[in-house]
Order: C-alpha cells, then structure tokens, then sequence
C-alpha cells in the first residue's frame, strides 16, 4: 500500500477503483480511479485483442473546493473480451451496476465533548459511547480526505480520514465502505443482538494500520494482490469490489425458485424401483431423525449414504436449505422467505452454478513467489 492510499477499514479494498467500460456501453460506465476526478481509464501498455483507445471529450467537474474544471479532451482506454489492464476492472468481467457505489466512503467519527443528538440518528449511534456515523460521498476521496458527504450529519460535509489513528485528539475518521459497514451491522446484531460500533471503533484505534488495516488480521492473497500504491485491478478480483447487498440477478434468481402450494413437495430426487435390498437399519427412523443425522454429515458423506441406504434415495428440502444457511451464510436475501415457498434444491442448484464462476476467477489469477502479477493467456 502506497504512503498516502487510504483503504477501506473493513475490507481492505481502495476505494479509488476504475472501471474500463466496453465499446458498447455508455460513457458512464468507465470511469478512473484515484486523483482522476471523472476521467476514464487509460492504459496504452494494453493491447489485448478487441481493446482499443480512443479520444473521449470530459465534461466539466466539480471539484470538492466548488471550483469547476474545464472541459478537456482525454484519451480512453476500452475493453475487449481478453483485456488484461490492471488499470482498472474489464466490463466484460463485472458490469457497471454490479461495481455500484464502490468509490463511496463512509466514517466512524469520535463524539466530541459537546456532541449533541440530532433528527436523524440512529438508535446505535444514540447508544454508543464514543462514535457517530457520517453521511456517504457523492465520489471517490482525494489522498488525505473524503468531501461531499451526505446527508451532512453533526456539521461533517468534509473529514480527513486514515486507516492508523495516532493522535487520540485526531479529526480523522475511519474509513469505510457504506456497503460495508451494512454488513458489520448485519453481523454485529446475529453475534450481539445491536450494533456494536463502539468496539469497532476502539479496535481501530488500538490496532488499526497503514500496512494492514488492523494489525495482525488475516489477509488473503487477493488482498495482497491489489493492494499497492494505487489499487492494481487484476482481472480475477473483481468481486471484491461489487456490491455485496444489491447483487444483480439475485432476486430474480430467487423468484424463479419460488413454488406455490399446490406444487410444493418435500422430497427430493425418487426412490428405485429396485425391491433387491438389504436390510436397512435406518428404515425404521422418523424423518426428523433421519434429517438430523443428514445434519451431522458431510455432502460427500451424504451422497455415499444415498448410495447404500434406500432411506436416504429422497432427500428432504429442509436439508438443502441447511446447505445454504451453512455454506452461504450471506445470502440473507432468503432469511425472510416462509417455509414452502422456495425449492431449495432448485435454489442451491443456481446458487452453486453462480459460485463455480469463483472456479473460473483461480484459473485467471496467477501468483508467483513475490506476488508479482503474471499476464496470462487469453484462453483462461
């Protein structure tokens, strides 16, 4: 990570991320990353076949000081199918939706002594001891500070921020994605029934760091991957930058899961014909405890079980839906939908379709020993 690069304290991802729109699509869809206000992305080091640069006129800007930049004309660089510029993220590889509000910051900010509630506040901030929350950037933040923040809330339009807080008198906040810290809230009222910011904001203050957002956490190699002086958009790590609650395509996915009464059924998959069996121990268990001990096991475990077991040829829906609350515990899209009104087996099937382009992702990344990023062929 670069001396003045600021990340995301919950994730670890920038949030001056670029996108290299398509030939096709609008001229909103690509835009630069760090320091480049509205201006596209461009990479003349890429010459993937189908990518192309071309002359884009930028319109006037608004800067964060009210001042307005002149309209000027600027060289863009667009994607083909086989783009590899780390430069910013392929939209052949992650469309412009999907990449919503990803250079918007929000802050965890200290109360000051005369700190005073005001229409608006949430019950946690009302609760917490030390910390209120700040409004959303309209845009990406420059090196030291985030501006435009809306709604202003407690005066804060503008903040210095940083990932290592070292004066206890600081005026900085913590940075973080807003989507981000939707997902902190979600976990923090599953683990502690409320949100708990003032925890967050202490473990920021005790262990935040330039180099690694929170001393001694974990970080993946994707993580590394990316983090440099300005984000390096290595195709394959997309998905670290889409939006983890409005995800595309989930809903409908979903609704084409849904059954009404009349359809629904319980059992999944038919029995065999075969009347050539051995005595089956498990034959003379309830359903309950037969889902119960589907519980315990493994999925390879099941599938051998199935295999000498008559009992267990049909497998209940409740089991699938297990599957999904286990496996992927954040798709909280379905933790409201009633009992019979979705074939999860149908659902788990999408789901882990969807999931296997994580499969795809391993084959386009590549990593040597000193994490330097290596081109690799169009045919991955």
């Amino acid at each position: 990570m670069g001396f003045s690069e600021r990340v995301c304290q919950i994730c670890g991802v920038s949030f001056n991320v670029g996108r290299i729109r398509t030939k096709d699509e609008p001229t909103k869809a690509g835009w630069g990353g760090r320091l480049r206000g509205n201006s596209p992305v461009f990479d003349p080091e890429c010459e993937a076949d189908g990518c192309a640069n071309e002359e884009r006129m930028i319109p006037e800007f608004v800067c964060h000081d009210g001042s307005v930049s002149e309209a000027e004309q600027a060289i863009e660089h667009l994607a083909g199918p086989s783009c590899i510029s780390t430069s910013g993220y392929s939209g052949h590889r992650i469309t412009w939706k999907e990449m919503k509000d990803c250079t918007q910051v929000q802050c965890l900010k200290y109360k000051a002594s005369d700190w005073e509630p005001e229409p608006g506040d949430e019950d946690f901030v009302l609760q917490s001891r030390d910390a209120f929350l700040t409004g959303i950037s309209t845009g990406a933040p420059d090196e030291f500070e985030v501006h435009r923040l809306e709604p202003v809330r407690h005066g804060v339009r503008d903040t210095p921020m940083t990932n290592e807080l070292l004066d206890d008198d600081s005026e900085d906040g913590m940075p973080m994605h807003a989507q981000c810290f939707q997902v902190f809230r979600e976990l923090s009222i599953r683990k502690f029934g409320r949100t708990d910011i003032d925890s967050l904001i202490d473990l920021w203050a005790q262990q935040g760091s330039m180099e690694n957002r929170f001393d001694d956490f974990q970080e993946t190699l994707d993580l590394q991957l990316v983090v440099h002086q300005l984000h390096r958009h290595v195709p394959g790590t997309e998905y670290m930058v889409a939006h983890p609650h409005d995800v595309e395509g989930l809903n409908d996915l979903i609704d084409r899961c849904t059954i009404n009464g009349a359809a629904h059924t319980d059992a999944v998959f038919e029995n065999s014909d075969d009347k050539a069996h051995v005595a089956d121990p498990f034959a003379s268990l309830p359903p309950e405890l037969r889902l119960m001990l589907l519980l315990q096991l493994e999925r390879t475990d099941v599938t051998n079980l199935r295999l000498v077991s008559r009992s267990f040829q049909q497998l209940p829906q409740k089991y699938f839906h297990n599957l999904i609350t286990t496996e992927m515990p954040r798709v909280w899209e379905i933790d409201n939908q009633e009992p019979g009104t979705i074939n999860w087996h149908q659902l788990w099937c999408a789901l882990s379709a969807a999931d296997g382009g994580a499969g795809v992702d391993e084959l386009v990344r590549a990593w040597v020993t000193d994490g330097e990023y290596l081109h690799v062929s169009a045919e991955l």
